[in-house]
């Protein structure tokens, strides 16, 4: 068997290798391509970018009806891919400090942090991680926040992207708390088009085999 390898590779790149004849179909990937027969070979060098963030939610509180709450109700979430809450917008009445969590749907914390929030509007950054999952809970730890939340003009769901939706309240659908223009980067790397370069063709040579007829011992 064979092997191939690019020389000085680009760590801003990633290496797929293919078969001349068999354009399309990957038969290794990385700097080194192994386990080659007799054949023609060529690699390609992806430039890869994370995948962009997406903005869903309401933009702000002007969807309706609202006010200044204290208790601790949640959003329910679903995410189809691997993801990050990178940020949101909250409004805030007070100074105060605050457990912002996500939670499954048995209310188990998967992630949460503490941030003391000033008076007003303020994008937060959460960077928490989202799993695969149905009515996922974002809300606080605690009550007694001072947070906005709409009790009217909500209209359900809100899509961010194609892979989560934020799909009510544990209030009820006529209420929308606390997070708003919400930031959420599917996890993951998408290949830039225009970016990609091809080698010239490697031909690996099948070697003549050697034929042995006899071996002669004279001690």
């Amino acid at each position: 068997d064979g092997a191939l390898q690019v020389l000085n590779p680009d760590p801003a790149f990633s290496y797929v290798w293919e078969e001349v004849n068999n354009p399309g179909v990957t038969i290794d990937t990385g700097i080194q391509a192994v386990n080659l027969y007799a054949g023609s070979y060529i690699v390609m060098a992806q430039f890869s970018a994370p995948l962009p963030p997406q903005f869903g939610g309401p933009l702000d509180t002007s969807i309706g009806t609202g006010g200044y709450f204290n208790g601790d109700q949640h959003l329910e979430l679903d995410c189809n891919t691997p993801s990050k809450l990178v940020s949101a917008v909250v409004y805030a009445d007070t100074i105060k400090t605050i457990t912002f969590e996500l939670r499954d749907n048995t209310g188990t914390i998967l992630d949460d942090t503490t941030i003391t929030v000033q008076i007003g509007e303020q994008r937060l950054y959460f960077d928490f991680d989202i799993p695969v999952g149905t009515d996922l809970e974002l809300g606080v730890s605690a009550a007694n926040t001072g947070l906005y939340r709409n009790n009217g003009g909500v209209n359900y769901p809100y899509n961010i992207g194609s892979f989560a939706s934020i799909t009510g309240s544990n209030a009820g659908n006529q209420y929308y708390y606390f997070y708003y223009d919400l930031e959420i980067q599917p996890i993951g790397d998408v290949v830039i088009t225009g970016c990609t370069d091809t080698s010239q063709i490697a031909i690996i040579v099948q070697p003549s085999a050697i034929n042995i007829s006899a071996i002669l011992n004279d001690a």
